[in-house]
Protein backbone atom coordinates (compact mmCIF):
# COMPACT_ATOMS: atom_id res chain seq x y z
CA UNK A 1 0.00 0.00 0.00
CA UNK A 2 2.85 2.01 0.83
CA UNK A 3 3.89 1.31 -2.52
CA UNK A 4 1.45 2.20 -4.41
CA UNK A 5 1.21 6.18 -3.16
CA UNK A 6 2.76 8.56 -5.59
CA UNK A 7 5.73 11.22 -4.42
CA UNK A 8 5.18 14.86 -5.58
CA UNK A 9 8.06 14.35 -7.20
CA UNK A 10 7.15 10.81 -8.97
CA UNK A 11 3.91 12.57 -9.69
CA UNK A 12 5.23 15.63 -11.11
CA UNK A 13 7.50 13.44 -13.92
CA UNK A 14 5.02 11.49 -15.13
CA UNK A 15 2.96 14.60 -15.36
CA UNK A 16 6.20 16.64 -17.76
CA UNK A 17 6.36 12.95 -19.47
CA UNK A 18 2.65 13.32 -20.41
CA UNK A 19 2.74 16.56 -21.62
CA UNK A 20 5.93 15.50 -23.55
CA UNK A 21 4.31 13.19 -25.44
CA UNK A 22 1.35 15.01 -26.28
CA UNK A 23 3.84 17.78 -27.77
CA UNK A 24 5.44 15.35 -29.85
CA UNK A 25 2.15 14.14 -31.12
CA UNK A 26 0.99 17.37 -32.24
CA UNK A 27 4.61 18.16 -33.47
CA UNK A 28 4.64 15.01 -35.64
CA UNK A 29 1.16 15.96 -37.11
CA UNK A 30 2.10 19.38 -38.02
CA UNK A 31 4.87 18.03 -39.76
CA UNK A 32 2.97 15.93 -41.73
CA UNK A 33 1.01 18.31 -42.40
CA UNK A 34 3.57 20.22 -43.82
CA UNK A 35 5.57 17.63 -45.86
CA UNK A 36 1.86 16.59 -47.12
CA UNK A 37 1.52 20.20 -48.50
CA UNK A 38 4.78 20.22 -49.41
CA UNK A 39 4.45 17.65 -51.76
CA UNK A 40 1.48 18.92 -53.47
CA UNK A 41 3.26 22.23 -53.99
CA UNK A 42 6.62 20.67 -55.64
CA UNK A 43 4.49 18.40 -57.17
CA UNK A 44 2.22 21.25 -58.83
CA UNK A 45 5.42 22.92 -59.57
CA UNK A 46 7.33 20.04 -61.64
CA UNK A 47 3.65 19.80 -63.33
CA UNK A 48 3.73 23.31 -64.32
CA UNK A 49 7.31 22.80 -65.53
CA UNK A 50 6.39 19.56 -67.60
CA UNK A 51 3.92 21.40 -69.31
CA UNK A 52 6.25 24.50 -69.85
CA UNK A 53 8.87 22.29 -71.38
CA UNK A 54 6.36 20.37 -73.51
CA UNK A 55 5.06 23.84 -74.62
CA UNK A 56 8.63 24.68 -75.97
CA UNK A 57 9.23 21.89 -77.54
CA UNK A 58 6.29 21.59 -79.35
CA UNK A 59 7.18 25.25 -80.46
CA UNK A 60 10.56 23.99 -81.47
CA UNK A 61 9.26 21.48 -83.47
CA UNK A 62 6.92 23.72 -85.27
CA UNK A 63 9.58 26.27 -86.47
CA UNK A 64 12.20 23.61 -87.15
CA UNK A 65 13.84 24.90 -90.22
CA UNK A 66 16.46 22.33 -91.89
CA UNK A 67 16.50 24.70 -95.19
CA UNK A 68 17.46 28.42 -94.16
CA UNK A 69 18.37 30.58 -96.83
CA UNK A 70 22.16 31.78 -97.57
CA UNK A 71 22.65 28.04 -96.55
CA UNK A 72 23.42 25.56 -99.09
CA UNK A 73 23.19 21.71 -98.21
CA UNK A 74 25.08 19.43 -99.69
CA UNK A 75 24.15 15.70 -99.19
CA UNK A 76 25.25 12.26 -101.40
CA UNK A 77 22.44 10.26 -102.33
CA UNK A 78 22.77 6.49 -102.14
CA UNK A 79 21.29 4.28 -104.28
CA UNK A 80 17.29 3.37 -102.96
CA UNK A 81 17.64 6.16 -100.24
CA UNK A 82 15.60 9.19 -100.17
CA UNK A 83 16.73 12.34 -98.50
CA UNK A 84 13.56 15.00 -96.36
CA UNK A 85 14.64 18.54 -95.35
CA UNK A 86 11.81 20.60 -93.68
CA UNK A 87 11.21 24.53 -94.10
CA UNK A 88 8.72 26.19 -91.78
CA UNK A 89 6.50 28.96 -94.13
CA UNK A 90 3.94 31.19 -92.76
CA UNK A 91 0.50 31.74 -95.40
CA UNK A 92 1.37 33.61 -98.17
CA UNK A 93 5.07 32.95 -98.49
CA UNK A 94 7.18 32.64 -101.48
CA UNK A 95 10.10 30.38 -101.57
CA UNK A 96 12.50 29.25 -104.29
CA UNK A 97 14.15 26.57 -103.39
CA UNK A 98 17.14 24.98 -106.47
CA UNK A 99 18.25 21.09 -106.18
CA UNK A 100 22.21 21.54 -107.99
CA UNK A 101 22.47 17.83 -109.10
CA UNK A 102 26.27 16.99 -109.31
CA UNK A 103 26.05 13.19 -110.95
CA UNK A 104 22.72 12.39 -110.35
CA UNK A 105 19.61 12.43 -111.50
CA UNK A 106 16.96 13.12 -109.03
CA UNK A 107 13.30 14.15 -108.68
CA UNK A 108 12.11 16.58 -106.01
CA UNK A 109 8.82 16.63 -104.38
CA UNK A 110 7.21 19.44 -101.77
CA UNK A 111 4.56 18.10 -99.43
CA UNK A 112 2.35 21.08 -97.48
CA UNK A 113 1.72 20.79 -93.49
CA UNK A 114 -0.70 17.98 -94.36
CA UNK A 115 1.86 15.59 -95.86
CA UNK A 116 -0.05 16.54 -99.17
CA UNK A 117 2.12 16.65 -102.60
CA UNK A 118 2.18 19.84 -103.89
CA UNK A 119 5.09 20.01 -106.29
CA UNK A 120 7.35 17.68 -108.01
CA UNK A 121 10.29 18.47 -110.86
CA UNK A 122 11.71 15.91 -112.63
CA UNK A 123 14.12 17.95 -115.79
CA UNK A 124 15.46 16.91 -118.61
CA UNK A 125 18.61 17.74 -117.94
CA UNK A 126 20.13 14.52 -116.79
CA UNK A 127 22.72 14.21 -113.54
CA UNK A 128 23.99 17.70 -114.31
CA UNK A 129 22.14 21.22 -113.69
CA UNK A 130 19.09 22.43 -111.28
CA UNK A 131 15.77 21.31 -110.32
CA UNK A 132 13.71 24.38 -109.19
CA UNK A 133 10.82 24.18 -106.51
CA UNK A 134 9.03 27.39 -106.21
CA UNK A 135 5.85 27.80 -104.95
CA UNK A 136 3.71 30.28 -103.00
CA UNK A 137 2.62 28.70 -99.67
CA UNK A 138 -0.98 28.26 -98.98
CA UNK A 139 -0.89 27.22 -95.32
CA UNK A 140 1.24 28.21 -92.18
CA UNK A 141 3.81 25.42 -90.81
CA UNK A 142 6.47 23.17 -92.05
CA UNK A 143 6.76 21.89 -95.39
CA UNK A 144 8.71 19.14 -96.13
CA UNK A 145 10.77 18.82 -99.40
CA UNK A 146 12.14 15.41 -100.41
CA UNK A 147 15.20 13.93 -102.84
CA UNK A 148 15.50 11.02 -104.21
CA UNK A 149 16.31 9.20 -107.52
CA UNK A 150 14.01 6.74 -109.58
CA UNK A 151 17.65 5.48 -111.18
CA UNK A 152 18.11 2.10 -109.44
CA UNK A 153 20.90 1.35 -111.43
CA UNK A 154 22.40 5.22 -110.44
CA UNK A 155 25.58 5.34 -108.22
CA UNK A 156 25.92 7.51 -105.25
CA UNK A 157 26.83 10.74 -105.87
CA UNK A 158 26.34 14.67 -104.38
CA UNK A 159 23.50 16.84 -104.77
CA UNK A 160 23.03 20.48 -103.20
CA UNK A 161 19.54 22.43 -101.92
CA UNK A 162 19.58 25.69 -101.16
CA UNK A 163 17.00 28.63 -100.85
CA UNK A 164 17.03 31.65 -102.94
CA UNK A 165 14.40 33.83 -102.42
CA UNK A 166 12.36 33.57 -99.12
CA UNK A 167 9.81 36.80 -98.52
CA UNK A 168 5.59 37.75 -98.68
CA UNK A 169 4.25 36.78 -101.85
CA UNK A 170 4.17 39.69 -104.58
CA UNK A 171 1.90 39.50 -107.63
CA UNK A 172 5.48 38.70 -110.02
CA UNK A 173 6.01 36.12 -107.50
CA UNK A 174 2.39 34.85 -108.75
CA UNK A 175 4.16 35.07 -112.43
CA UNK A 176 6.83 32.88 -111.04
CA UNK A 177 4.95 30.51 -109.10
CA UNK A 178 2.88 29.45 -111.60
CA UNK A 179 5.62 29.32 -114.70
CA UNK A 180 7.40 26.65 -112.59
CA UNK A 181 4.33 25.08 -111.94
CA UNK A 182 3.37 24.56 -115.66
CA UNK A 183 7.04 23.69 -116.51
CA UNK A 184 6.97 20.78 -114.05
CA UNK A 185 3.97 19.02 -115.83
CA UNK A 186 5.44 19.91 -119.05
CA UNK A 187 9.14 18.13 -118.15
CA UNK A 188 6.34 15.16 -116.78
CA UNK A 189 4.54 14.87 -119.75
CA UNK A 190 7.27 14.95 -122.10
CA UNK A 191 9.31 12.62 -119.73
CA UNK A 192 6.02 9.97 -120.06
CA UNK A 193 6.79 10.17 -123.84
CA UNK A 194 3.13 9.42 -124.61
CA UNK A 195 2.07 10.79 -128.72
CA UNK A 196 -1.57 11.75 -127.17
CA UNK A 197 -0.26 14.74 -124.81
CA UNK A 198 2.21 16.37 -127.40
CA UNK A 199 -0.44 19.50 -127.70
CA UNK A 200 -0.61 19.24 -123.86
CA UNK A 201 2.94 19.41 -123.82
CA UNK A 202 3.30 22.89 -126.20
CA UNK A 203 0.49 24.03 -124.58
CA UNK A 204 2.00 23.99 -121.16
CA UNK A 205 5.94 25.38 -122.41
CA UNK A 206 3.97 28.26 -124.13
CA UNK A 207 2.18 29.04 -120.96
CA UNK A 208 5.30 28.86 -118.49
CA UNK A 209 7.07 30.75 -121.33
CA UNK A 210 4.42 33.44 -121.20
CA UNK A 211 4.52 33.33 -117.17
CA UNK A 212 8.64 33.71 -116.94
CA UNK A 213 8.61 36.62 -119.78
CA UNK A 214 6.21 38.66 -117.33
CA UNK A 215 8.31 37.39 -114.00
CA UNK A 216 11.58 38.19 -115.85
CA UNK A 217 13.04 34.53 -115.28
CA UNK A 218 15.61 34.25 -117.52
CA UNK A 219 17.40 31.32 -116.59
CA UNK A 220 13.79 29.82 -116.77
CA UNK A 221 13.08 30.68 -119.82
CA UNK A 222 16.29 29.07 -121.42
CA UNK A 223 15.17 25.86 -119.82
CA UNK A 224 11.72 25.89 -121.71
CA UNK A 225 13.50 26.94 -124.89
CA UNK A 226 15.76 24.15 -124.50
CA UNK A 227 12.88 21.25 -123.89
CA UNK A 228 11.31 23.06 -126.55
CA UNK A 229 13.90 21.84 -129.13
CA UNK A 230 14.69 18.75 -127.50
CA UNK A 231 10.70 18.12 -127.93
CA UNK A 232 10.85 19.35 -131.90
CA UNK A 233 14.16 17.39 -132.30
CA UNK A 234 12.21 14.00 -130.86
CA UNK A 235 9.33 15.34 -133.70
CA UNK A 236 12.12 15.61 -136.15
CA UNK A 237 10.91 18.94 -136.87
CA UNK A 238 14.37 20.29 -136.95
CA UNK A 239 14.18 23.75 -137.75
CA UNK A 240 12.39 24.53 -135.04
CA UNK A 241 14.59 22.06 -132.65
CA UNK A 242 17.24 24.63 -134.23
CA UNK A 243 15.65 27.98 -133.73
CA UNK A 244 14.81 27.01 -129.79
CA UNK A 245 18.24 25.24 -129.10
CA UNK A 246 19.58 28.35 -130.48
CA UNK A 247 17.21 31.30 -128.41
CA UNK A 248 17.78 28.68 -125.33
CA UNK A 249 21.79 29.50 -125.61
CA UNK A 250 22.13 32.92 -125.44
CA UNK A 251 19.84 32.55 -122.44
CA UNK A 252 22.28 30.12 -120.70
CA UNK A 253 24.98 32.14 -121.66
CA UNK A 254 23.55 35.59 -120.58
CA UNK A 255 22.60 34.24 -117.14
CA UNK A 256 24.41 31.86 -116.30
CA UNK A 257 27.77 32.68 -118.25
CA UNK A 258 29.66 30.95 -120.49
CA UNK A 259 31.21 27.60 -119.07
CA UNK A 260 28.36 25.76 -117.26
CA UNK A 261 26.83 22.47 -118.04
CA UNK A 262 23.70 23.82 -119.16
CA UNK A 263 25.69 25.90 -121.78
CA UNK A 264 27.67 22.56 -122.90
CA UNK A 265 24.22 20.53 -122.69
CA UNK A 266 22.64 22.53 -125.33
CA UNK A 267 25.72 22.91 -127.35
CA UNK A 268 25.97 19.59 -127.38
CA UNK A 269 22.44 19.33 -128.74
CA UNK A 270 23.09 21.48 -131.02
CA UNK A 271 25.91 19.58 -132.48
CA UNK A 272 23.68 16.22 -132.57
CA UNK A 273 21.02 18.01 -134.47
CA UNK A 274 23.80 19.31 -137.21
CA UNK A 275 25.01 15.66 -136.93
CA UNK A 276 21.48 14.32 -137.65
CA UNK A 277 21.20 16.70 -141.12
CA UNK A 278 24.55 14.62 -142.10
CA UNK A 279 26.12 18.25 -141.24
CA UNK A 280 29.61 16.93 -139.95
CA UNK A 281 31.36 20.36 -140.49
CA UNK A 282 29.17 21.94 -137.87
CA UNK A 283 28.71 19.02 -135.52
CA UNK A 284 32.32 18.29 -134.77
CA UNK A 285 33.46 21.51 -133.54
CA UNK A 286 30.71 21.83 -131.82
CA UNK A 287 30.76 18.43 -129.65
CA UNK A 288 34.21 19.47 -128.92
CA UNK A 289 33.26 22.30 -127.43
CA UNK A 290 31.13 21.25 -125.36
CA UNK A 291 33.22 18.63 -124.26
CA UNK A 292 36.13 20.99 -123.21
CA UNK A 293 33.50 23.19 -121.44
CA UNK A 294 32.48 19.46 -119.21
CA UNK A 295 35.97 18.97 -118.42
CA UNK A 296 36.60 21.99 -117.40
CA UNK A 297 32.69 22.40 -115.17
CA UNK A 298 32.45 18.10 -114.36
CA UNK A 299 35.72 16.89 -114.51
CA UNK A 300 37.37 14.42 -117.04
CA UNK A 301 36.08 11.14 -115.11
CA UNK A 302 32.11 12.74 -114.70
CA UNK A 303 29.42 10.38 -116.72
CA UNK A 304 28.56 13.59 -118.82
CA UNK A 305 31.96 14.28 -120.14
CA UNK A 306 32.78 10.76 -121.01
CA UNK A 307 29.78 9.92 -122.88
CA UNK A 308 30.11 13.59 -124.82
Amino acid sequence: MFNSLKTPIEFKYKEAKTVSLITSILLLAVVSFSCTNNSKVVSSVKSKKSNTISTISTQVEENRNDLEIGKPIEKVLEVGQSNSFSLFLEANQYVKIIVQQKGIDVIATLYNPKNEKIYEIDSLNGTTGPEPVCIISSDKGIYRLEIKSLDNNASANKYEVKILQLHKATEIDKFSSEGFKALAQAQFLQGEGKKENEKLIVSKYEESMEKFYKAKELEALAIVMSNLGFFYFNQNDLAKAEDFYNKALGQFKQFTGENTSDVARTINNLASLYYSKNEYEKAEPLYIQALEIRKKVLGEDDLDTLFN
